[in-house]
This record gives C-alpha cells, structure tokens and sequence, in this order.
C-alpha cells in the first residue's frame, strides 16, 4: 500500500523526539494552494486517522474495494505532507497530532496483520509465473 501510512512508517521520527524538526515547516495545500495553519493540519491528521479507521472495518470485513477506494482518500488527503511540510505546533495541539499520528500507525498495522495474510494466500492460489524463453 502506497499511502501516507507508509510514509509514516518510512519515517518514524515524525512520531519519535524529532518531529519537532518536521513540525518547524510550513505546508501549502496541494488542492488549494494556501498555506496551512496549525488547525489545518489537525483537521488533516483527523481526517486521516478517520479514514484509517474505516480502512479497519473495511479490512476486516473483507471489503477490499471499499478498502481501495479509501486507500485513495486517505493518499488524497495526506499528500499535503508530501508536498510542503508542516507548521510548527506546541502544547496540547502537538500531543493531539502525536496521538493521531499514533492511531494512524496502528490502524495500519491492524489493516496489515489482515490483509498481509489474505495477499499470502491469494499468492499461494496462484500459478506461478512461467519463465519465458
């Protein structure tokens, strides 16, 4: 899955002690061209941390178109920390992001543990690819 929980996950000091380090940037949105706030920015990571947690119940029913499309929603709306980078936030602002950082991450993993034995298994079904000669 190529979506912002990769990133995340690729970049774990966005979760650890350096954040600050990513928290001193400024992020332009991508759709709008307008330069985030601090309360953008939660509302971004809110809206993430939702969809993830649709991507949970999805996985776990077993609707993988479902999943797919909010994949997509959930690549949409975090490409804005692709793009730009993000303000800094301070006190119970930067313990909220922190925390739906963390919720993000675990709903992907919980998506994983789901879906990496499902893709197994659909491996194991399948012909192997023959060599071309």
């Amino acid at each position: 899955m190529k979506t912002i929980l990769n990133y995340f996950q690729k970049n774990p000091q966005v979760l650890a002690g350096h954040a600050v380090n990513l928290d001193k940037r400024k992020t332009i949105d991508k759709n709008t061209g307008v330069l985030m706030n601090s309360n953008d920015v939660l509302s971004m990571y809110e809206n993430i941390a939702g969809l993830t947690n649709q991507m949970v119940v999805a996985a776990r029913s077993g609707d993988w178109d479902r999943l797919s499309a909010l994949e997509n929603q959930c690549a949409s709306a975090a490409s804005a920390t692709l793009v730009g980078t993000v303000p800094a936030l301070a006190g119970n602002s930067r313990l909220h992001k922190l925390d739906l950082l963390k919720q993000i991450l675990a709903n992907d993993r919980a998506i994983g543990n789901i879906t990496e034995p499902w893709m197994a298994q659909l491996a194991r079904t399948m012909p192997a690819p023959r060599a071309h000669r």
